[in-house]
């Protein structure tokens, strides 16, 4: 495989697991209600955690999951329930409600909003099971060294789009307005609960093939 199609089989592998506008949404709910630079902070700090777990997943990646000994199949189904638990919290509106009580401090609303741009937006939604596994697995077809690099620039230049993707909630948000945002969360934690529902549905088929027929 040539450098240029190994580039471009991975950014858009990266993009299609990901699927970062899916992800969007729940960005905005995040970040509801925020200023555009406490904005512009999050996002920096989700799209360089995603950047930064994907790049030591194709460094050392499949070295961790040996050393503790776990399969990717047990990571796809943790991955999928903690995802399953997190949709709960956005079906029931929890994510906004605490910011439209007004009692924490910008500080704290910025800190809480990093919190979750962190965890469970860069991980495991974005950087997840899926996106991990597909960077292991194009880590292991390596067969000279300056691969390393077209891989990580691949990586990079998917974490740029959802760098520029995330300055651009404010305007996302403006135009879904409170009652908006409400709604897309509530549906994105739906689709939310499918997906992490189909992610850990893997994992059980790989730790139990007699599930799969």
């Amino acid at each position: 495989m040539d450098d240029i199609t190994l580039f471009i089989r991975c950014f858009v592998n990266l993009f299609a697991i990901v699927n970062p506008l899916g992800a969007f949404p729940v960005f905005v709910a995040t970040t509801s209600g925020l200023s555009s630079t406490v904005r512009f902070r999050v996002g920096t700090v989700c799209a360089g955690t995603v950047v930064f777990v994907l790049v030591i997943a194709l460094l050392i990646g499949q070295f961790i999951l040996n050393f503790f000994g776990i399969s990717i199949s047990s990571f796809r189904t943790a991955g999928g329930i903690f995802i399953c638990l997190l949709s709960l919290s956005m079906l029931k509106g929890s994510m906004t409600e605490a910011r439209k009580e007004g009692q924490a401090t910008a500080a704290l609303e910025e800190e809480g909003a990093i919190g979750q741009a962190i965890v469970p937006l860069a991980i495991p939604i974005l950087a997840g099971p899926g996106a991990i596994s597909s960077v292991i697995v194009y880590s292991s077809q390596i067969t000279h060294f300056h691969q390393w690099f077209v891989i990580g620039g691949a990586i990079l230049l998917f974490g740029s789009i959802l760098w520029l993707m995330f300055c651009s909630a404010g305007w996302l948000q403006k135009i879904l307005g409170p009652l908006g945002i409400n709604i897309s969360t509530r549906v994105m934690g739906l689709i939310m609960m499918s997906l992490g529902v189909e992610i850990m549905s893997t994992g059980l088929k790989g730790i139990f093939p007699i599930l799969g027929g």
